[in-house]
């Protein structure tokens, strides 16, 4: 049963968590302006990122990857293919699935905006020691099983 009690014992900590929630809207905000300035949204440019460094995937494994539905990645894909930012090929032993690949426009588009984005990124992470952000990245991946095992979103592997 919620008590007063209980409210009072956990407020720092919800307001902490209310804290880093709004950090993280905020940070997604400014990806979206950032990307939106290359006519892409945060969850296209995570597409692009991801097919830039492993160079194919599956649209299931990236929207695993970027936590969207399989609905919400066909489309991602469709604007990034219509943008000839990215193509699907017919999967080599299995032609009922389909993998992804970045076109020539499109790793030179990620080239163009991976700079910038990676000075930004940097500067965070030069006021981290190396276990700090292994620190940071188990608790927030700790706190993303607890969400799972509420069914609020999906889980990941701790490293």
């Amino acid at each position: 049963m919620f008590s007063k009690e209980m409210l009072m014992e956990t407020r720092d900590f919800i307001e902490q968590f209310i804290e880093f929630t709004l950090l993280v809207h905020d940070i997604h905000n400014e990806n979206d302006k950032r990307f939106a300035s290359y006519g892409l949204s945060t969850e296209r440019f995570h597409i692009m990122f991801f097919l830039y460094t492993v160079s194919e995937l599956s649209p299931s494994e990236i929207a695993d990857k970027i936590n969207v539905t399989r609905a919400s990645m066909t489309g991602l894909i469709d604007g990034l293919e219509k943008a000839q930012f990215l193509e699907r090929v017919n999967h080599p032993q299995d032609r009922r699935k389909v993998i992804l690949k970045i076109t020539e426009k499109g790793r030179d588009l990620v080239e163009k905006i991976i700079p910038r984005h990676f000075e930004l990124v940097s500067k965070v992470n030069q006021v981290y020691t190396e276990e700090e952000r292994k620190s940071f990245i188990y608790y927030l991946l700790k706190m993303r099983n607890i969400l799972a095992e509420l069914h609020l979103i999906k889980g990941k592997d701790l490293k």
